[in-house]
């Protein structure tokens, strides 16, 4: 409770930062019990991390957790490029790396939207001096070296495109 009494401030400046979703994100938003944000597998190892991530209801990305949390009507988000999307090269800055394919059979099988959201700026926050392939410290694919131990001050977009739904047949 003390940490939470210390950071909310923190968490308030932040929050204000991000901008309103559109009204059809917002009524998915409402629609749904909760959201919840999906790790990767490696997360709940790593100390410190893992325990903000927990408080705040970030949830180990397994396919029991992503299967219950949409049986019971959470709003789910997911990054399809995995760790390889933070852990761009500058030069591979703005690249989509390759995708995971689970959350669309998720969606398919739960009949639920994708909602794509491009977070811009991102990248800059936090680069990358180099990545160890194979130093896999709690499990994570590799080791990051970043710039800098803190990550940096930009300004974040979000952009939110329509939901792409797969319970209905495409129109021809």
């Amino acid at each position: 409770d003390r940490f939470w009494a210390e950071v909310a401030p923190v968490t308030k400046w932040t929050n204000a930062m991000l901008t309103p979703p559109p009204d059809h994100v917002l009524g998915l938003i409402g629609a749904a019990s909760g959201s919840r944000t999906i790790a990767d597998r490696f997360v709940p190892r790593v100390p410190f991390v893992s325990t903000l991530f927990s408080r705040a209801g970030v949830v180990a990305g397994t396919r029991p957790n992503v299967r219950w949390l949409l049986e019971h009507g959470e709003l789910i988000a997911i990054f399809p490029e995995g760790t390889t999307g933070p852990g761009k090269s500058m030069r591979q800055h703005y690249q989509l790396q390759d995708w995971r394919v689970g959350h669309v059979e998720f969606a398919i099988r739960h009949r639920v939207p994708v909602i794509p959201i491009a977070i811009i700026g991102a990248e800059e926050s936090w680069p990358l001096l180099a990545r160890v392939p194979h130093v896999h410290v709690f499990g994570a694919p590799y080791l990051p070296l970043p710039v800098s131990l803190v990550p940096l001050p930009v300004r974040f977009h979000l952009h939110y495109g329509a939901p792409i739904r797969f319970d209905d047949p495409p129109a021809t």
